[in-house]
């Protein structure tokens, strides 16, 4: 008895980060596995896997699910699942070999991964999206092991089942996501007579279907998913505990480590609204964000939530849901962002105006009526977006945004009727079935064939009242000129303009230099000047526009 309750221990560390990796319920057996498991942390090579994936001296549950165990399936999704098996076989000497090709092997799935994304976005019809209420794709040539991933891709973005499948001899495999509020496997069930086989559970299944049934699947799933109601696919963001009014937020992280293991998909959250005194975006190519709220609370939100820097360091207010953890550098208790909405402020302003400045067109689009404006707004997976919020405030009684949540800057694709104010240039507003733009009739951007605009004054003119002649021309174009090698384009108006011309002039200016072919921006360190092109400022449209 005594030898098997030891080599259960001994092994107790591997069957943890199976159970985790397969996101079992932490309940009954799987949590006292879990525990000990934790506990009995003894396997050399899976503690150097952990050293390399950055995870901290005491490994939990989320260093598991979110850094070791993607690693280890990653070589299976590639086609190597040996590599793991010998790593997780070498329990008392360091592999160094077998884990540094895991990490390798990771960043070839991502890869890999990228590719079929961008494979499987051009196969994409929003229009048929939002009206079948499904993501289904197919190919002949992607990868197995990935199809799981893009499709919970392809769930979180347009927020309805994604179903992604490869060919497979007579057959498809394939792998199925689902969202929080759609019951994945019964649907399937639903539809077994078209299946060869099929299992899973409420959120995700896995299935094999003959080439003959193919399209009929996707018409049988369809027609289920179609008639659920419109709440089943609307996002929801629940939390567990208010930091607001002064709760003491190390007894709360004290409360939620007494539950512990949790796993990322059931952690303790918490929301905190606040005035950010400081934020900063760190990590490659800055998609990670740290932020100190007026509470004392620093927050940081990884993975693209870096782009909300620049927004929010003057002084905005954000709300914010929030896991609470220990940074290993500080050892402080910090915020660790889920989800965050800005509110307004009106340090926003000079984004707007830059947004506006950097992007605008000069094509003039054709306007749609204030009848068609209403029939849009009534309609399903609808996105409205404005220059800025003052003349959003302006309609907002006039039509009937209700149902609309508002955002700032970014969308998000799991709501089905989103006001976005100044949207980024990066946006991505294919998840939509109808983009709508209120926009001034003389100064709009171009967000694609798909948009109908509406005409409307902007409220604050001053907003984006901009003069320029030819001394402030003369001036930004001398500066380019002086430009060296390593400097950026907006390290060129720091260094030479700053307190000459305003920023937003710069940036008019090099649109006025493009129009005319004095300059190629490639990038925003490299600038292409063809100092032998000869042409008045006023042949630019650009420069006529404000200039008079």
């Amino acid at each position: 008895m005594s030898s098997f309750h030891e080599r259960g221990i001994h092994s107790a560390d591997v069957a943890m980060i199976g159970t985790i990796a397969d996101l079992m319920p932490l309940e009954e057996e799987n949590r006292a596995l879990v525990n000990v498991g934790l506990a009995n942390w003894n396997h050399k090579s899976l503690k150097y896997l952990a050293e390399l994936s950055k995870c901290g001296s005491k490994v939990n549950c989320n260093d598991v699910a979110m850094r070791i165990a993607p690693k280890i399936n990653a070589a299976g999704r590639v086609g190597f699942p040996e590599v793991a098996l010998q790593l997780l076989l070498e329990r008392d000497k360091i592999d160094k070999n077998k884990a540094e090709q895991l990490l390798a092997l990771n960043e070839k799935r991502k890869q890999i991964l990228d590719s079929i994304i961008a494979e499987a976005d051009t196969l994409c019809d929003a229009d048929q999206i939002a009206k079948q209420k499904l993501v289904y794709l197919y190919s002949d040539s992607w990868q197995h092991g990935l199809l799981g991933i893009a499709a919970a891709r392809y769930k979180e973005k347009y927020n309805v089942p994604a179903v992604i499948l490869t060919r497979d001899g007579d057959n498809y495999v394939g792998s199925a996501r689902s969202v929080d509020n759609v019951h994945l496997f019964d649907a399937f069930n639903k539809c077994k007579d078209l299946l060869v086989k099929f299992g899973g559970h409420k959120a995700s299944v896995g299935f094999t279907v003959s080439a003959n049934n193919l399209l009929a699947l996707k018409d049988a799933l369809a027609n289920i998913f179609s008639a659920l109601p419109q709440s089943c696919f609307e996002g929801n963001y629940l939390y567990d505990i208010d930091l607001n009014n002064g709760v003491n937020v190390r007894e709360v992280y004290q409360i939620t480590e007494k539950l512990q293991p949790l796993l990322p998909q059931n952690k303790v959250i918490c929301r905190v609204t606040d005035t950010v005194t400081f934020a900063n975006a760190f990590g490659k190519e800055g998609t990670h964000l740290s932020a100190t709220l007026k509470g004392g609370l620093v927050v940081k939100g990884f993975f693209d939530y870096g782009l909300y820097a620049p927004f929010i360091k003057n002084g905005a207010t954000v709300d914010l849901l929030c896991t609470l953890d220990v940074d290993n550098f500080t050892n402080e208790i910090c915020g660790v962002i889920e989800d965050i909405t800005l509110c307004n402020s009106v340090c926003f302003d000079e984004f707007y105006r830059l947004n506006l400045l950097k992007n605008f067109s000069l094509q003039t689009p054709s306007f749609v009526s204030e009848k068609d404006v209403n029939s849009i707004l009534y309609s399903q997976s609808v996105i409205a977006i404005f220059d800025d919020y003052e003349t959003f405030l302006s309609v907002k009684d006039k039509f009937n945004f209700d149902d609309f949540v508002e955002n700032f800057f970014v969308t998000d694709a799991t709501l089905p009727k989103q006001v976005v104010i100044s949207p980024l240039e990066s946006c991505d507003f294919s998840a939509y079935r109808h983009i709508l733009a209120f926009t001034g009739a003389n100064l709009c951007r171009d967000y694609g064939n798909d948009t109908r605009y509406f005409a409307l004054p902007c409220v604050n003119d001053g907003l984006y009242a901009l003069r320029l002649d030819r001394e402030v021309c003369l001036l930004a174009f001398s500066a380019l000129k002086r430009k060296t090698k390593f400097e950026s384009l907006k390290g060129i108006y720091d260094r030479y303009l700053l307190g000459k011309i305003s920023y937003e002039q710069y940036l008019v200016c090099l649109r006025v230099f493009e129009e005319l072919k004095f300059i190629k921006i490639l990038d925003k360190f490299t600038v292409e000047m063809d100092v032998s092109v000869k042409s008045p400022l006023t042949n630019s449209k650009i420069y006529n526009i404000f200039s008079n």
